[in-house]
């Protein structure tokens, strides 16, 4: 290769990959950050296809058949109906008629949406993140000020519903694989560290004696870290949600913050009644307390049994079932 046409492939080479850069790191987030939200629903979603054994040891059970939404009312003498009284419902399966009220609700365009907002000018705020901070909080970035699109919407919205309508997976095959109260903290890189011992010497501060279950991806929280986890607070569990024995299955994407693994913890968690904490918010009462409290007492089912979960879109059905992890 003469030494005119290696610098030619060298500076052919050098531009591209500044094209690569600046599309990943600058319009590429900008052009999709809408439908990256369908992308982290949908890596959620494709753990469907395939349980998995659960925490110490439980053995895998076989994928049931998916809810059809139309199907289930239809079998049990129902139909799609909100109930005034949905956090006081007993029984997971009893959310389901208010779930298919819900996708049939006429959808909403992006400036109908906006219109809903009644502030006047002084009650304006701002609470996006953006380039540069003013009297009016972070608004300078691109994506803070312009107007969404209405496609950029729709397709998180229709995998959402399509979701609802047919790919459920049946509560009664996994409402026995979690039980219990506890803390879910999603983390275990070298930045989170800190801030999760944190948390754990303000729980033995406060005298708590509830669980922790901690949720990582893959070889960022090592055994060395868990140890020493182990050793400062003894009611730690942990779970690798990279792990095939988790019953719903997600991906770590990278170029983005894993907001969707937040979901996924919640999801294969082994409490019944999970309080998901991110790493760096520190408790200053015991969290036995908010379990407590009349607030909470009053979203309990009428019987004075507990639900098994206090969150519907996450316990009782809209997403994947958890497991006993």
């Amino acid at each position: 290769m003469s030494p005119f046409r290696s610098i030619y492939v060298r500076i052919t080479v050098a531009l591209a990959l500044t094209a690569a850069i600046f599309y990943t790191l600058l319009w590429r987030p900008e052009r999709i950050s809408y439908h990256h939200i369908g992308d982290a629903f949908s890596s959620i979603k494709g753990g469907l296809s395939s349980g998995g054994s659960g925490h110490g040891g439980t053995p895998a059970i076989p994928t049931p058949e998916l809810v059809n939404l139309e199907k289930y009312l239809a079998a049990h003498s129902l139909r799609p109906e909100f109930n005034s009284q949905a956090h006081r419902i007993e029984s997971a399966n009893d959310f389901l008629p208010q779930f298919a009220a819900t996708v049939e609700l006429k959808n909403v365009t992006m400036a109908e949406a906006k219109a809903t907002c009644t502030w006047t000018a002084e009650d304006r705020m701002n609470y996006q993140f953006g380039e540069t901070l003013n009297e009016e909080g972070w608004v300078n970035a691109s994506w803070t000020v312009r107007e969404r699109k209405d496609w950029e919407l729709e397709a998180p919205r229709a995998i959402w519903q399509n979701w609802v309508r047919n790919e459920m997976l049946p509560y009664d095959a996994y409402k026995d694989r979690f039980s219990g109260k506890g803390i879910i903290i999603v983390g275990g890189n070298g930045r989170t560290i800190p801030r999760i011992k944190v948390i754990l010497k303000a729980l033995i501060h406060l005298k708590s004696q509830i669980p922790v279950e901690f949720h990582y991806f893959g070889a960022e929280m090592t055994d060395e870290i868990r140890q020493e986890l182990l050793a400062l607070y003894p009611r730690s569990y942990f779970n690798d949600l990279s792990h095939e024995d988790n019953v719903i299955h997600t991906k770590h994407v990278s170029l983005f913050i894993n907001y969707h693994l937040k979901t996924a913890a919640v999801i294969n968690s082994r409490f019944a009644e999970p309080l998901l904490l991110d790493s760096d918010n520190i408790p200053t009462i015991r969290p036995e307390e908010l379990y407590e409290s009349p607030s909470t007492r009053s979203m309990a089912p009428s019987s004075g049994q507990t639900c098994h979960a206090h969150d519907p879109t996450t316990r009782c059905g809209l997403s994947p079932t958890p497991s006993a992890r």
